[in-house]
């Protein structure tokens, strides 16, 4: 595995600021490296959970989606606010259709934060006629949907709520943001 390989590496570095241990340029350098990999083997851990459906299937949707938010939470130069609590109230649904409501939320929340330069982002779930209704928002620069249709990620959101006969729109005009939501056929409760 990724992680098994950079922590081999990270021994080899060992075994070389032990014999480059009376010049301490390359001990410096060593243990910068080892910082790098220990930073990349956590990124790849992060990036595993991230992936697996098996935590969405443990901790439930609405937990997931702010499994999401914490990290860009910590972001001192972007505001996020959501409100889930529709998601936890639904209950455990079809776990393929969790897994694609997860995927879209995901892309839309990596768009905003490519591309959108936004300083304030938005992920909003609500009962709507027996339905849930999830909308991500920024407030980034936007675009125009005749110019840029959307690369492989609007493609894959697409054939993802079609997949779970759920609706997907996407607004957006040049300085006015995006939104992107998802009308599902998972019952709220």
């Amino acid at each position: 595995s990724l992680g098994q390989s950079l922590i081999a590496r990270k021994f080899m570095i060992d075994e070389a600021a032990y014999a480059f241990r009376d010049i301490p340029e390359v001990v410096e350098r060593c243990s910068t490296i080892e910082g790098f990999i220990d930073q990349t083997v956590s990124q790849a851990r992060e990036l595993s959970h991230t992936l697996s459906p098996l935590a969405l299937q443990k901790i439930g949707l609405g937990r997931a989606i702010r499994g999401l938010l914490e990290p860009l939470a910590a972001n001192k130069r972007l505001e996020i606010h959501s409100s889930l609590e529709p998601l936890d109230e639904a209950g455990t649904h079809g776990f393929q259709e969790e897994i694609h409501v997860y995927r879209i939320v995901q892309e839309s929340l990596t768009n905003a934060l490519k591309h959108s330069e936004a300083t304030r982002i938005e992920v909003l779930a609500e009962a709507y006629e027996g339905n849930l209704q999830i909308v991500v928002r920024d407030n980034g620069v936007g675009f125009d949907r005749n110019e840029h249709g959307g690369g492989i990620g609007f493609l894959l959101m697409h054939e993802r709520a079609r997949l779970t006969g759920a609706e997907l729109w996407v607004k957006s005009a040049p300085g006015s943001g995006t939104e992107v939501g998802l009308a599902t056929n998972i019952r709220a409760v």
